[in-house]
């Protein structure tokens, strides 16, 4: 190795004063050489001669940052002529052995892994009893450093996540490090996944790389799964919990501790499957964790418990068919109990309800079962009872059947303002003049109001259920409907109270 310009001598002094070089005067911290008076980072931050190390093959420039596991500098590989990333384990650590070799099984599990989404090992060494590993240097920023992101951002994230968490468990690998801090994007937006300093070969210890016991908990607290802290083996199920974790705070800027508030449309549903307590109920695999969450992110909605776009379109059209099938029991009934005379011919003695002989031998009938309009009635509501239950069984597969029961609903408002028009409107029409034209087309505007009211109410009523709020909290629903009711059962009583004397 090239002798550092800042004056460290090329002989190793004896005694005392050996012992005393090999400490930084100015932090105090451990010097990673002999050759070297000061450590790198103090080095570099003084107007002095660049720091060599490596035989010469590597320039030390910048920190760019420090943890646990290591301090990472900027560096330029004269040999390959590019800019690098040199980690160093902790100065503070260099004489305990198992964090010598935790940090050498680092540049062991990088050197198997070749993705696009993985920090790239150049090259590993030692210097003065120092391990380094020369790494791809991503120009941007750790994730941590981003957060909180937009919705369709994360997820674009984490799913590059997945893919290098995949091709490192088809490798054996599991990170059991997953957090944002070890999560870089450059400047175009690519993912590289670093820090595979807890990688731990899954299995039996493939390879020899078994440096804790099996009950020893390593990783990032937060991060971790349960039965990571119960001294389980490390399994790709570590990873899909700590994917969980990620999203969650990629998309809040929070952990999702204790009672967490949900997030937006499906994807709260990939998340709390991923943090399930149990392995069994979680994603069985990376792969299982991405696939869910592709499907989830088409579900994406501004606010939580509120449906997606496409998904709104499937609830109206179900919301469609309920208040079409309304309407035809409406006409259904009316026809039924509007009194009618029929001839004789027309009888039909099982159908006809408080019939009674006119003079001229006809019959008045009060009341009847219409067949064709009864069952085109029920023929409506069993096209409506389908379709709602395949709209439920799919909104429980995405994760959209959510429990919200402290949500008002907005439909309640709605339909009680609409009753009241409704009553208005016939209010209008009964004491006003016919001769007035926006009178005389008052029945068409009451018909308008009613079908429109029983499109809302059946709106409240599907969302009421899909959310689980009960009935009983939407009273203004309820009246809306008893006042949208009104001007027809008047009707229909003035109608009818003639045949019935």
């Amino acid at each position: 190795m090239s002798e550092a310009s800042g004056g460290a001598g090329s002989e190793r002094s004896e005694g005392p004063r050996a012992e005393a070089s090999r400490t930084c005067p100015r932090c105090g911290l451990r010097v990673p050489s002999d050759r070297f008076q000061v450590c790198p980072a103090c080095l570099i931050s003084e107007d002095e001669p660049e720091a060599v190390i490596a035989q010469g093959a590597l320039k030390l420039g910048q920190e760019l940052g420090h943890g646990g596991m290591g301090t990472v500098f900027r560096a330029r590989h004269v040999r390959l002529g590019r800019d690098v990333a040199v980690k160093f384990l902790p100065a503070e650590l260099a004489d305990s052995a198992e964090f010598r070799t935790r940090f050498a099984r680092e540049a062991h599990a990088l050197a198997l892994l070749n993705h696009p989404n993985i920090v790239t090992i150049h090259d590993y060494g030692e210097e003065g009893g120092q391990g380094y590993i020369v790494m791809e240097l991503v120009e941007g920023s750790s994730l941590a450093e981003q957060l909180p992101l937009a919705p369709e951002r994360a997820i674009g994230i984490v799913l590059q996540i997945c893919d290098a968490l995949s091709y490192a468990h088809q490798q054996g690998i599991v990170h059991r490090d997953i957090k944002p801090g070890n999560v870089l994007i450059d400047r175009s937006g690519k993912v590289k996944v670093t820090d595979f300093g807890l990688a731990r070969m899954a299995g039996d210890g493939a390879r020899g790389w078994t440096l804790t016991a099996p009950d020893r908990a390593l990783g990032t607290l937060y991060y971790m799964a349960p039965e990571v802290l119960r001294g389980a083996a490390p399994s790709p199920q570590v990873d899909v919990y700590a994917l969980g974790v990620l999203l969650y705070e990629s998309m809040t800027g929070a952990l999702p501790v204790g009672d967490f508030e949900r997030l937006p449309g499906a994807i709260d549903h990939v998340v709390r499957r991923a943090l399930s307590q149990l392995p069994a109920k979680r994603h069985a695999s990376v792969d299982e964790f991405a696939s869910d969450l592709r499907r989830a992110r088409h579900h994406v909605t501004a606010r939580p418990g509120e449906l997606p776009a496409a998904e709104k379109q499937w609830f109206r059209a179900v919301v469609l068919l309920y208040a079409t099938a309304s309407a035809i029991l409406g006409w259904a009934l009316l026809v039924s109990l509007t009194p009618r005379v029929v001839a004789p011919a027309e009888l039909h003695p099982l159908s006809l309800v408080a019939a009674r002989v006119l003079e001229d031998g006809r019959i008045v009938s009060l009341a009847r079962f219409e067949v064709w309009p009864t069952l085109g009635a029920l023929a409506a509501f069993g096209a409506a009872l389908t379709a709602s239950g395949f709209l439920r069984r799919h909104f429980s597969q995405v994760g959209l059947d959510q429990p919200d029961p402290d949500h008002p609903l907005r439909e309640s408002k709605w339909l009680l303002a609409l009753g009241v028009v409704a009553v208005l409107t016939y209010l209008a029409r009964r004491l006003s003049d016919d001769s007035l034209t926006l009178v005389r087309y008052s029945p068409f505007f009451g018909a308008l109001i009613e079908l429109v009211s029983l499109y809302i109410l059946w709106s409240g009523l599907l969302e009421a259920k899909r959310r689980g709020r009960p009935f009983g909290r939407e009273p203004a629903l309820f009246v809306g409907f008893a006042m949208m009711l009104v001007p027809p059962a008047f009707e229909l009583g003035a109608y009818a109270l003639p045949w019935l004397r």
